[in-house]
């Protein structure tokens, strides 16, 4: 079962001018973007967030060339983000179903208040396994899987920085950490989204999608 979250962020009203085109492909966006920080938190949200400052392990990995594309440097292949706290994100008041939405997939967050977060452009390569096994995978690369406020918001900046969709088309929306239960045994939600205009949350029990890697 899939649930369309495009009013889960309420902006997305104010960033479609910036959506109505193709989807460019992976190659393509594969480049370097600006970070979705708190001004951007403000300009497209209407949202005060706090700004810490920026990891220096993110710093460091930003010039380190990316496991998953040698070629290029991670900071051509992920999108650098500030990540609110739950309970801020709460506060959207463009959103009225937003709370109980985040309360009904069990939306944590890995830190107490607002933090930087690197995410992957795209789920990492040969990845379609059980979230133990992909957890697994992640950790060799240097990357944590991503909590669902992590590939919400990533899903979000990219459209409104960069003019494309990440985690888009079946198969490619990226596991996160909150799970729920259903009739077939527990799952793991999945985020992605077929439309400009969605970022979809996915009840994900099949092992047939992958995931994108976070470094904190």
């Amino acid at each position: 079962m899939t649930y369309a979250i495009s009013y889960l962020f309420r902006a997305l009203a104010t960033g479609v001018d910036y959506i109505q085109k193709c989807f460019p492909s992976s190659a393509d966006i594969m480049v370097e973007m600006p970070r979705f920080g708190a001004n951007e938190w403000k300009v497209h949200l209407r949202l005060d967030v706090e700004s810490p400052e920026i990891p220096e392990n993110i710093l460091k990995a930003l010039e380190e060339p990316c496991p998953n594309h040698p070629e290029k440097l991670k900071k051509e292949t992920h999108l650098l983000c500030l990540a609110p706290d739950i309970e801020t994100l709460k506060q959207l008041t463009h959103s009225p179903d937003l709370k109980s939405r985040l309360d009904r997939y069990k939306a944590t967050s890995p830190k107490a208040g607002p933090y930087w977060f690197l995410i992957t452009k795209a789920v990492v390569p040969s990845t379609e396994y059980s979230f133990d096994f992909q957890k697994k995978l992640l950790s060799e690369k240097g990357y944590d899987a991503p909590y669902l406020i992590e590939a919400a918001v990533a899903s979000y900046a990219a459209q409104v920085v960069g003019n494309f969709k990440i985690f888009h088309g079946e198969y490619n929306y990226t596991k996160c950490y909150e799970t729920f239960d259903q009739l077939f045994g527990t799952g793991h939600i999945a985020v992605g989204g077929e439309s400009h205009f969605e970022i979809t949350v996915y009840n994900s029990v099949a092992n047939t999608n992958g995931i994108a890697g976070v470094i904190r």
